[in-house]
């Protein structure tokens, strides 16, 4: 990638649908830690001492492995989509909350610019080139930022409902045993 001055001036609905991805990924991250605090049985306070705040992809892994230790119902195909979209919902908001935007002076055009992960700069390369190496400048609409705050925003529902379902089991769980 040709090197681009730096903008900070993005436009206005550009920066608003950024705000909600960062915004919506935070609401998730709660919905998910809520979860983990239900089926642990503590209270929020407590959860946020032993749990801490570990990454999405490890609350994940909590969940699952605590819905499983209860024997609660979810399906593979259930916890495989999850991570999936969880897993693409992060790399993009990791892109928008991290990234550097760029513009392009000859077009005007504005970048994301990416330093993780690999890309191929030349057509028809051996292998891939690392972004830390030579980083791509990768072109995002507006409308993309806000199709992913979208996909964030029902990632979130989704897992209010799940915790819904679960607290539900785990009443009834604990009246049969009573």
């Amino acid at each position: 990638m040709k090197k681009f001055p730096v903008v900070t001036d993005l436009p206005a609905d550009m920066m608003q649908a950024i705000g909600r991805v960062i915004v919506e990924y935070a609401l998730l991250e709660l919905q998910l830690s809520r979860i983990i605090y239900d089926l642990l049985g503590v209270d929020q306070k407590v959860g946020r001492i032993a749990v801490r705040e570990p990454r999405v992809k490890d609350r994940l892994e909590i969940i699952f492995d605590l819905i499983n230790q209860k024997r609660l119902a979810l399906t593979d195909h259930e916890m495989k989509l999850l991570r999936k979209t969880s897993e693409a919902c992060l790399i993009g908001r990791d892109q928008l909350a991290h990234g550097t935007w760029v513009r392009n002076p000859e077009t005007g055009t504005l970048l994301l610019r990416s330093t993780k992960g690999q890309w191929q700069p030349v057509k028809g390369q051996r292998g891939k080139t690392k972004h830390a190496i030579k980083p791509e400048g990768i072109l995002v609409s507006t409308a993309e930022i806000t199709a992913l705050g979208d996909v964030i925003n029902l990632l979130s529902r989704r897992f209010v409902e799940l915790r819904d379902a679960l607290l539900a089991s785990l009443r009834s769980s604990r009246r049969k045993r009573a």
